[in-house]
């Protein structure tokens, strides 16, 4: 079964759009930037985008079996787009002059892959790089067509209504819209997971099985000896 059939089973629609993610290691008024990001976007007469600021709950602690080294992210802002929208997008990061320091950012851009509709405003985001020997587009494709429809069988298992998107990064664009204030990130796909309330997160993979599976399986297409970064988060601000 693929992961379309499998979103399909889900009562859902895997759908697929474009992201930009800022992630931010330092502590930073993600709601502040995120304002100011859309001004910019609205001074140059760019619409239809959404975006969204987190800031860490530093709630979340990896999992101790877990081999890699663990990166706290103190914020996120994401902002979410159509294709057709992707030059424009990448001209408004590298030309943005955020006026405070940002200390260390990074800035994603790709592909999503929504299988399960996301829900609530508390964002579980996880980000690791490929084995050395697989392309970016074998990791996509395994981690789309192999590992998700697994873990999506899981989510729709948990008492709680759970959202799960795959971000699969191109470190082309990323490279495109970098300037002075952030870079190109190392992180070649992003996870993201939305719950509605904070303790929902402890119910998404309550069965130890599971966890034991996640971890063998993540290191067909997973590189285990470079950091995983990221946090449990909450949304501060959407645009509508």
């Amino acid at each position: 079964m693929t992961v379309i059939d499998l979103a399909e089973d889900a009562s859902s629609t895997a759908v697929m759009s474009r992201r930009a993610l800022f992630v931010f290691l330092h502590e930073v008024d993600s709601a502040e930037f995120a304002a100011h990001l859309q001004a910019s976007a609205e001074a140059s007469e760019l619409s239809g985008l959404v975006v969204e600021a987190f800031q860490s709950t530093g709630n979340y602690r990896a999992d101790p079996n877990r081999p890699q080294q663990f990166i706290d992210a103190a914020a996120a802002v994401q902002i979410d787009y159509s294709a057709e929208l992707e030059p424009a997008v990448i001209r408004l990061i590298q030309n943005l002059d955020f006026p405070k320091p940002l200390g260390d950012a990074t800035i994603s851009i790709g592909a999503v892959t929504t299988l399960l509709k996301p829900t609530g405003s508390n964002l579980l985001l996880l980000g690791a790089q490929r084995k050395s020997d697989l392309t970016t587009e074998q990791f996509g494709q395994y981690w789309t067509q192999n590992h998700a429809p697994h873990a999506v069988k899981e989510l729709r298992a948990a008492p709680v209504p759970i959202g799960y998107q795959i971000f699969v990064v191109d470190h082309k664009l990323g490279d495109a819209a970098a300037n002075g204030q952030w870079r190109s990130g190392d992180v070649d796909g992003w996870m993201h997971i939305t719950t509605r309330g904070t303790s929902d997160f402890s119910q998404v993979a309550h069965d130890p099985s599971h966890r034991v599976w996640v971890l063998e399986d993540e290191a067909n297409f997973v590189n285990f000896g470079a950091p995983m970064v990221g946090q449990q988060m909450l949304s501060l601000h959407r645009s509508k």
